[in-house]
């Protein structure tokens, strides 16, 4: 049996061990469902947010590796994704990001100048993306 992507090596280690105790490819395939189950469970959670929501999400979830707290305390965000790319990496059209954009600058949450966003308020932030 071979596994693509080289995960060959790791199957010739794995797959003697499960046939030596099932009960341990058991217990695999019943996290990786569990695990599946989890993801699925988010994945519709998802899409059923709004635009800003899913906008607001993302930004919380690129706050530790592309954001810093400047001098006035606030969360600034270097983006690593045009904003096409933030559209489609949370399922939206360009001009939906850039309607949520608009809003989230009217309700003074965020503000967004060119790959940088300044989060003046992170609780407002989590409030927007639902997780507050």
């Amino acid at each position: 049996m071979t596994l693509d992507d080289g995960s060959s090596v790791l199957a010739s280690r794995v797959l003697p061990l499960v046939r030596a105790r099932p009960e341990l490819g058991m217990r695999f395939l019943k996290r990786l469902a569990e695990d599946l189950d989890k993801s699925d469970q988010s994945r519709l959670g998802y899409v059923t947010m709004s635009v800003r929501a899913r906008l607001a999400e993302l930004l919380v979830s690129l706050r530790d590796d592309f954001g810093s707290v400047d001098e006035a305390g606030d969360l600034v965000l270097e983006l690593p994704l045009a904003r096409q790319d933030l559209a489609a990496s949370i399922g939206a059209r360009p001009e939906s990001i850039s309607r949520a954009i608009r809003e989230l600058e009217e309700d003074s949450v965020a503000r967004f100048s060119g790959r940088f966003v300044t989060v003046p308020d992170l609780d407002a932030l989590l409030d927007a993306a639902g997780a507050a």
